[in-house]
């Protein structure tokens, strides 16, 4: 039920809102009706005009439609129309009946037109309706909305037009109007956005994206120099704000591709953001071309005045300036300007650099200056240029209407040489200030200024400096000054120069000549001169006279110390007045005309006195060598070219190319060409030559010589070889003068033809063109005679021509022909022919050499046919005898190609071997061999088979010595060689490379050079040894061994093996034999290994194992180790044992020697001392060398000392660091054959860098009452010896007692007895004494020694002392001072019986003296002594030695 009544209720209510509808709408169809008066009355009111339509209708409810809408001004013009306009009224105040402009919801306008006009007044038609008082729109809240609209505006520049204008006008928030449209204009979209009140005031902002400038040309004015063709305006925004104050705006845009010509100048690829007021136009980051060139401007323009002003800043980094028309200056300009005022006069200043152009079509360089353009008047002001090579400073104005010019310049270093006008003139660098005015792109009319010029010439003529002040007017200058100062003279000028024509003043002073060279009419002056005169006609055809006195030069080669005269120039000829020139005793005088146009006819008289030749020479015949005094006479006449000469002509004291002359006489006359020499007489070197004949017009001569003793060493003719000697010649000189032939005959009786002299020389020659025949040419030398016939070409050096010999020598032969002997000797019968050059000419000799040598190997004869033609030998015959033996070769060999040649020999002297490889070693024996030689001289290939029979190399013996080889490629492949000696063999076969054979091959050795020989031993002994070498006494033991030597002479290798076993060796130095010698050496790669090295010798052994390697020819990593265990050595230099061990290896690539020696029970003999020099090699040390018990030095001559001590040697061989010392327990030193006996010696090593020791020692002898002290301090090799006695005595004197011993104290009793002390034969004798006693006796001791195993055995020289001991014998008391201090000899034996306990005997010689003693030495410093003598006397004694 419930559910019923709500359907129904519901029903009920839709029925009663369909009848509200119905009935509202019928009410307001009338309602509207009466409202559309009402409407259309408000739409007038509210467009502000009168409001007309064709017909409105009701088109909705609400809504009206007005029809074809116009609205008009108060002028009665359409200012608005729209096709139809839609009202849309409120549901309200239709309801209410009131209608107001609140009544208005919207408004539509379809398709509505705006036409926006500007009046000729300014004013625009739409400002009437904005300024429109009490205009009320406070109740409108409509919203307007337009549809497809235009917008049409129209000005004096021109109409634009707006379409599709769609948007809308809000009036909901009235009084303030939202309006939001969009149009577009020319394809543009544009958009208007902003607000505004009901007043009509507000902002509205227009944007758009992009629009094209060319709309905007039509706003320039008529006859505007700015004419707008292209471009557009992008991101476009304009503000328009209208308030109290009026209608304002402000807007940007971005200008894109704009172009534009500007009075006639086009402006292209515009760019720029430009913002705009009703005051400014501003530009930023402005860019655009002109003609192709890139202008920069930014600032502003202010539009508020009748004409625009500008005020921008213009810059462009490379514009030329020729673009625009301006044709005077060109290039890339620089400038950055700002430019202010109107556009057709603006003001311009700023700055402008032109990096490389032209100016006037003249090339400038940085120019760089501050214009100032007002008015069309440029200013400059600090302008500087380069130009014309140097800095010009430019100051003034430029009228750009008239192209006249008043400039100021100041010039710095220009190239005079490079001005308009003045390169052939005038040259130099310009400084200078001038005054210059004219019209652009040409010379100055006006000119004044002063100039400075430095380092030129003017008219050819060089100077220094050149100063003038000078005035331009038109085409004259006036030269106020021009100085002039060339090298230390001036020269001076002053007058006019009006065009061409010439009328100057000219003084020199001090004037060098040679400056003025270039207007000396080829004078070729020299020296300086004082000058003056006078220079008129034109500059292409001077006049002048001048008067000069000059001093120290010269004319045309020809030296004056001082010269006079006058010269003329006019018309053409130049008139010698009286010149005289003198030099010392030479004088010239010199007077006529020379013409210088036509033939330049000469008219001269010459006159010389003195006058040196080498000048003269320099004048007629420039190049040829002629010197000496000249005086004559001639007369010139003719023409220059071929003048006419009579004269008489005398030189003295001179020379013709090289050939003295003491004097030359002779007259001559040249008439059309032709020269007569009247029997001219030379005389030269103590020669008499004779000349006669003459010289035709074409040159050709015809003149008889004759020449006696000519000295050849002083003739230099350019011959192929020296010669020396005295000739004779005589014969005709004919042909050319500048080709002559000589033909004639020498004769000599003695020259020295390179450096060979010869006899009987006799010869017809002929000269001819450098070319020399000789018929026949016949000499003698050394026994021999030849005869020479043949041709040498001097130009060329070519000889050609045949010598037959007789008895000559051959050495001597090839030495004048210039061909190496290379070691040929002999004296040939036969025929050598010679052809080519001389220096290495073709050769061919023929015949026999007698007693002939080859490499100092001496042939009994060989017959020769070998001949030598481009290098290529070919010997057709070479039979060498040499005793019963013969040696052969023949074949070619091209010395830069193939050989083909074969040699051999038969029972021929092995030292043919040792002469031919020029080797150290002496090689004997019978020789045989062939060898066939063929390959290439840089590449022989030989085969050879030897054979030598019961030969010897060096000291080595044997019996046979057979081999077979071929050299080919550097290398010597041994197919056999097989040795032998006895029973013994030895053979190889292999490869070695030929560079093994020599030390410069070795060291030149490269990966090439391989090795592959093998090396065996056959039937081997020991025994062998003593065959091979002296050095062995006797040896024996079998011997076996194979090595195989491979790899390279760089990196050689070897392998094998060599073994001794149970083998005995005597050498011959040693007294005893090597016995149970053992050896074992194993060879692998580069690798030797010694496996067993021993031996027995004197009771004990040595023993040596290691490896080491092989590094090139080298060896190295040395690992090697000996040991000595008592070795036994009997030596003449040492016997006693040897312990201690060696050990040899390598540290940082070098040998590396360390180990200790033990020397003990053992006598060594230093004989000599040692040279300590630097050594060629290297060797680390770490050894130290020890003198234990009972170690003897002694030499029979000079020393017996028993040492102890230790030293040891470190650091290396070159530079090694010893230290250590040994000492003396006791012993003796001689000195003229006297015994001192030692009190310290000492031998230290202390110096740096050496070996050799420190010695100290110190000795005393005592003969009779006099005691002498011996001292030996410093380097072993430079020790310093003082010998002083007690009592006193000078050197001199000790020497004399050492020597004289007793007979020196006989001088002394003569001395104070008066008798006689001079020295007799029998005194002399005895001077001689000590040296033979060294020599004789030493030798004798040192074998009694030896032989009775004494440890002294000693003949000492002594004297009997005056202690009352006298002969039993004498009778008398003379007798008995006879017997006293005499000379006497003792013999002394002593013997070790232990360490410490030595025994001793001495035995007078000739006198009764008998002692026995002894020494016990209970320390090394304290000893006890004793003895007893003939006489029973006994002596004990304690020794001590201590240093102080």
């Amino acid at each position: 039920m419930r559910q019923k009544s709500l359907v129904l209720l519901l029903i009920a209510a839709a029925i009663m809102v369909i009848a509200a509808g119905l009935w509202g709408s019928g009410r307001s169809q009338a309602v509207l009706a009466r409202m559309q008066d009402k409407v259309a009355e408000e739409l007038g009111r509210a467009a502000g005009g009168r409001v007309t339509f064709a017909r409105v209708e009701v088109t909705g409810y609400n809504k009206l439609s007005f029809y074809d809408v116009a609205v008009y001004d108060a002028r009665g013009e359409r200012l608005a129309a729209s096709e139809r306009v839609t009202v849309t009224i409120s549901l309200t105040s239709m309801l209410s009946g009131h209608f107001g402009p609140e009544a208005v919801t919207s408004v539509t306008l379809e398709r509505p037109l705006l036409e926006l006009i500007q009046h000729h007044d300014g004013r625009w038609n739409v400002e009437q309706f904005l300024d429109r008082p009490g205009r009320d729109g406070s109740a409108c809240r409509a919203r307007i909305t337009l549809e497809d609209g235009t917008v049409s505006m129209r000005s004096p520049q021109g109409a634009w037009q707006a379409e599709k204008v769609s948007g809308t006008i809000d009036f909901v928030h009235n009084p303030t109007i939202f309006i939001k449209l969009d149009s577009t204009v020319d394809g543009a979209k544009v958009t208007a956005e902003g607000t505004l009140n009901t007043d009509g005031q507000g902002v509205v902002r227009l944007t758009a994206a992009e629009a094209p400038l060319t709309r905007l040309a039509a706003l320039a004015p008529a006859g505007s120099m700015v004419k707008l063709t292209a471009g557009t305006a992008q991101d476009i925004m304009l503000t328009v704000r209208r308030d109290g104050q009026g209608l304002t705006y402000a807007g940007e845009a971005r200008i894109a591709g704009a172009a534009l010509d500007i009075d006639g100048i086009p402006i292209r690829d515009g760019s720029a953001l430009l913002t705009i007021t009703p005051q400014y136009l501003y530009l930023y980051k402005g860019k655009a071309t002109i003609h192709g060139q890139t202008v920069t401007v930014h600032g502003r323009i202010a539009l508020a005045t009748s004409e625009p002003v500008l005020d921008l800043a213009v810059a462009s980094a490379a514009f030329d300036p020729a673009a625009l028309g301006y044709e005077p200056l060109q290039g890339p300009l620089a400038f950055k300007l700002t430019v202010a005022g109107t556009a057709a006069n603006p003001v311009v200043t700023g700055q402008a650099a032109l990096r490389d152009g032209r100016i006037a079509g003249y090339p400038v360089t940085n120019l760089q200056t501050k214009i100032v353009l007002k008015n069309k008047v440029l200013t400059v002001t600090d302008g500087t240029v380069n130009a014309f090579g140097g800095r010009v400073a430019v100051k003034g104005t430029l009228d750009l209407t008239g192209q006249n010019y008043e400039l100021y310049v100041t010039a710095s270093g220009l190239d005079a040489g490079a001005l308009p006008g003045t390169a052939s003139r005038l040259s130099g660098r310009i400084e200078g200030d001038f005054f210059v005015a004219g019209q652009a792109g040409e010379m100055p009319t006006v000119a004044s200024g002063t100039v400075v010029v430095q380092g030129g010439q003017a008219a050819g003529i060089p100077f220094a400096e050149l100063k003038a002040g000078l005035y331009k007017s038109g085409e004259q200058i006036t030269l106020d000054y021009m100085n002039i100062k060339t090298g230390q003279g001036l020269l001076t000028a002053s007058g006019k120069i009006a065009g061409q024509a010439l009328d100057l003043a000219v003084c020199g002073y001090q004037a060098p000549l040679s400056a003025l060279a270039p207007v000396a009419f080829g004078l070729l002056p020299d020296g300086t001169a004082d000058f003056s005169g006078t220079v008129t006609g034109t500059l292409d055809r001077p006049e002048a006279s001048i008067t000069f006195t000059a001093t120290n030069g010269r004319v045309l080669h020809q030296p004056f110390r001082t010269a006079t005269g006058g010269l003329k120039l006019h018309s053409g000829q130049l008139v010698l007045d009286n010149i005289v020139a003198a030099s010392g005793p030479a004088v010239y005088r010199i007077s006529g005309t020379i013409s210088l146009t036509g033939e330049q006819a000469v008219n001269l008289t010459v006159t010389t006195r003195q006058v040196r030749a080498e000048n003269l020479i320099l004048l007629v015949a420039p190049g040829e060598r002629l010197t000496g005094n000249v005086d004559s006479d001639f007369v010139l006449t003719g023409p220059a070219s071929n003048p006419n000469a009579a004269g008489t002509v005398t030189l003295t004291e001179g020379s013709f190319r090289g050939q003295l002359i003491a004097k030359a006489v002779g007259r001559f006359h040249r008439q059309d060409g032709v020269t007569i020499i009247d029997d001219a007489l030379i005389h030269s070197l103590n020669t008499e030559i004779r000349l006669s004949g003459r010289v035709d017009a074409n040159n050709e001569l015809n003149i008889k010589l004759a020449a006696q003793d000519i000295d050849l060493a002083r003739f230099n003719y350019g011959l192929p070889y020296p010669v020396t000697g005295r000739a004779t010649f005589s014969g005709t000189l004919s042909g050319p003068a500048s080709a002559p032939v000589f033909y004639g005959e020498v004769t000599a009786a003695k020259l020295v033809l390179a450096e060979r002299e010869v006899e009987n020389v006799r010869g017809i020659i002929s000269v001819n063109a450098g070319r020399i025949h000789i018929p026949h040419f016949g000499f003698s030398q050394a026994q021999g005679t030849f005869a020479f016939s043949g041709t040498f070409d001097l130009n060329t050096r070519w000889v050609d021509g045949s010598l037959d010999v007789t008895n000559g020598d051959l050495a001597g032969i090839l030495a004048v022909v210039r061909v190496p002997a290379k070691g040929i000797e002999g004296r040939l019968d036969g025929h050598v022919m010679v052809n080519g050059a001389a220096d290495r000419p073709n050769i061919a000799v023929t015949g026999k050499l007698r007693q002939g040598k080859l490499r100092n190997y001496p042939l009994d004869s060989v017959d020769l046919d070998v001949e030598l033609t481009n290098n290529i030998l070919t010997i057709h015959t070479f039979t060498a005898q040499q005793g019963t033996g013969i040696l052969a070769a023949r074949g070619v060999a091209n010395l830069d190609g193939p050989l083909n040649l074969e040699i051999g020999g038969r029972d021929i002297d092995a030292g043919l071997l040792t002469a031919w490889f020029d080797a150290a070693v002496t090689t004997k024996g019978k020789l045989s061999f062939a060898a066939q030689v063929s390959g290439t001289a840089r590449h022989p290939h030989t085969a050879v088979s030897m054979e030598i029979a019961g030969g010897q190399l060096g000291s080595a013996t044997f019996d046979s010595l057979y081999g077979l080889f071929i050299l080919d490629n550097g290398s010597i492949r041994v197919d056999q060689i097989l040795l032998t000696k006895g029973p013994y063999r030895a053979s190889a076969y292999g490869v070695i490379p030929l560079a093994a054979l020599s030390q410069e091959g070795r060291s030149q050795a490269s990966v090439a050079d391989q090795m592959d020989l093998r090396l065996r031993l056959e039937q081997a002994n020991l025994s062998i040894l003593p065959l091979l070498t002296r050095e062995v006494a006797w040896a024996a033991g079998e011997t076996k061994g194979e090595l195989t030597i491979g790899g390279t002479l760089a990196e050689p290798t070897l392998r094998g093996q060599i073994l001794v076993k149970n083998g005995a060796i005597k050498l011959a130095s040693l007294a005893e034999p090597i016995q149970n010698v053992a050896v074992d050496i194993q060879f692998d790669g580069d690798k030797i290994n010694i496996k067993t090295f021993d031996g027995q010798m004197g009771g004990g052994s040595y023993r040596l194992a290691g490896a080491l390697r092989l590094q090139g020819m080298a060896l190295a990593d040395y690992d090697l180790l000996l040991v000595l265990d008592h070795l036994g050595i009997s030596h003449k230099y040492f016997h006693g044992p040897l312990n201690g061990t060696l050990t040899l290896t390598s540290r940082g690539g070098t040998p590396f020697l360390s180990g200790r020696l033990l020397f003990e029970n053992a006598e060594i003999d230093i004989p000599l001392v040692p040279e300590f020099a630097a050594a060629d090699w290297d060797l680390g040390l770490d050894v130290e060398l020890v003198a234990g018990n009972k170690v003897r030095l002694h030499n029979p001559y000079m020393y017996d000392i028993l040492v102890t001590g230790r030293a040891k040697f470190a650091g290396s061989v070159r530079q090694p660091a010893a230290s250590g010392r040994f000492e003396a327990i006791r012993g003796t030193v001689s000195y003229l054959r006297t015994i001192f006996r030692l009190k310290e010696a000492r031998a230290e090593f202390t110096q740096y860098g050496s070996f050799e020791p420190v010695i100290h020692l110190s000795a005393e002898t005592r003969l009779e009452r006099t005691q002498v002290l011996l001292d030996l301090h410093g380097p072993v090799t430079s020790m310093e010896m003082r010998l002083t006695a007690v009592p006193a005595m000078s050197q001199q004197e000790i020497l004399s007692l050492l020597t004289l011993r007793s007979r020196y104290f006989d001088k002394q009793k003569s001395a104070s007895t008066g008798r006689d002390a001079g020295l007799d034969r029998e005194e002399v004798m005895s001077l001689l004494d000590a040296g033979l006693q060294m020599r004789f006796i030493a030798e004798m001791e040192d074998a009694f020694r030896r032989a009775f195993g004494l440890d002294e055995f000693r003949v000492v020289r002594g004297t009997l002392a005056a202690d009352g001991r006298t002969d039993k014998n004498a009778t008398d008391k003379t007798e008995q001072e006879l017997y006293t201090d005499r000379e006497v000899y003792n013999i002394e034996v002593s013997k070790y019986v232990n360490d410490r306990l030595m025994l001793s005997y001495t035995l007078g010689v000739g006198h009764n003296e008998r002692t026995m003693g002894f020494r016990y030495d209970l320390t090394r410093r304290f000893s006890i002594t004793g003895s007893v003598d003939e006489q029973n006397h006994r002596r004990f004694g304690l020794e001590t030695r201590f240093r102080f």
